[in-house]
This record gives structure tokens, sequence and C-alpha cells, in this order.
């Protein structure tokens, strides 16, 4: 099950809040027991669907018109790739420990981090939060908010269904 959730307290994410920000948060809970943070970030980010791709194509010819960097990730990444300092496209692994992995994106009108923090044995909260360094940063999250929105909650769904979760 997907929901929508406060921001949690107790992630790493707080306090890196700037005057101009946006976040979110989605409670998942899960049916295995134990999982680390690492594992839930790979089931949920390294099999994204061919749709998300081609949107990010999409929104890479529309970020370039705004003088935003271009997003690219891998297909697929291993679960091995994952560890501290290590980046896949613009996102670069911040923190990670069994409880919270953090990774994180900075760019010229934002700073991005998304947090997978586990809060029991089978709730996790995945939260986004987003500086904006300049107008061009809120408008464009304005125009992708909902869209960020809907494809969190599905690839989420989609690690759920997959058994991955």
């Amino acid at each position: 099950m997907v929901s929508e959730a406060n921001f949690p307290p107790q992630t790493l994410l707080n306090g890196k809040e700037n005057e101009s920000y946006y976040r979110d948060s989605f409670l998942v809970n899960t049916s295995r027991r134990h999982l680390a943070a690492k594992y839930v970030y790979h089931s949920v980010f390294a099999y994204l669907p061919n749709f998300i791709y081609r949107l990010y194509k999409f929104r890479n010819n529309i970020a370039k018109r705004f003088n935003f960097s271009e997003l690219t990730f891998p297909v697929y990444f291993q679960y091995n790739d994952i560890y501290q300092g290590r980046k896949i496209g613009l996102l670069t692994f911040d923190k990670i420990s069994e409880a919270e992995l953090v990774v994180v994106a900075y760019e010229k009108n934002m700073d991005i981090w998304v947090s997978v923090l586990r809060v029991t044995d089978t709730r996790f909260i995945i939260s986004t939060l987003t500086n904006f360094k300049n107008k061009k940063g809120r408008i464009y999250m304005r125009c992708i908010q909902p869209l960020h929105q809907m494809l969190t909650k599905y690839c989420i769904k989609q690690a759920l269904k997959g058994g991955r979760l």
C-alpha cells in the first residue's frame, strides 16, 4: 500500500530546507520484514518502466529551455552499484545506513534530495526535498509536481506488485 504522508521529523533531510522549497512524502507498507533502506531504494528506482524513460526524454527537452541539467538514468543499476559517494546520472548517494538512504542532485536552479527512511519493520517513507535557487526552479517544479507525485507512487506500486517489497 502507498499513501501520502507527513514529512518525517527523523529524516536526515530535515534542516536542509532553504526559504523556498518543495517537499513531499509517501508511506510504503511492505509485506516483507527487516528490509534495509538501500534495498527499498533499489527495489523502487532500479526497475523503472520504459514509459518513464520516454518521459525523462520529454522532460529533458523541456529542461533545456530552462537551462536545467539533463537527467540520465541507466536502464537498470545493480544493488552493489549503490554505495556512499557513488554517482548515477545526476544523483549521488550521499548517506547510506540500514535505516535511511539519501541521494542528492545539485543543479543550477535547484538542489534535490530523496530519502528512503525505515519507520518500522514493514513501513518506509520515501521523501523528496527540493530547494529552489531561483524563479526558474520554482516554475519548473510547479509544472512537474503532479507528474512527479504520480510517477513516484507508480514506481512504488510496481515494486510492491512485482514482489520486490
